[in-house]
């Protein structure tokens, strides 16, 4: 099954569900979406369901999109704060780690309500 992403707002943040079986070029485009429209609508905030999300990547691609992603973040001169939900094997981290050693302020957890308790208690908006 073909990845898909499914986007919304509140006052607060934006909140990205994304599912289907797990490939690079798909997941940098959902994420690279997923920043602009965060952009567009000035959220810095955002909390990422990547829980339904399927299949795996290999380490190196892990790192690399984490790579590319925090180098997208940096060219729109975003500063989000990133909440994301994943769970082993489909997430283990690399990825997540590549963007932090970037700059990017994202963290990743095994719940939404994890995630959104962290985001509620960040500073910026």
């Amino acid at each position: 099954m073909a990845m898909n992403m499914e986007v919304s707002f509140s006052d607060a943040f934006l909140f990205v569900v994304v599912g289907g079986e797990m490939n690079s070029k798909s997941c940098e485009r959902m994420l690279k979406t997923a920043f602009g429209e965060a952009a567009r609508k000035a959220v810095s905030k955002i909390l990422i369901d990547g829980s339904r999300v399927t299949g795996t990547l290999s380490a190196e691609e892990r790192v690399e999109l984490g790579t590319r992603l925090a180098d997208q973040v940096k060219s729109r001169g975003l500063e989000p704060t990133v909440a994301f939900v994943g769970h082993a094997p489909t997430f283990d981290g690399l990825g997540v780690a590549a963007i932090r050693k970037q700059g990017v302020n994202l963290k990743m957890f095994e719940s939404i309500p994890d995630g959104l308790a962290w985001l509620q208690g960040c500073e910026h908006q």
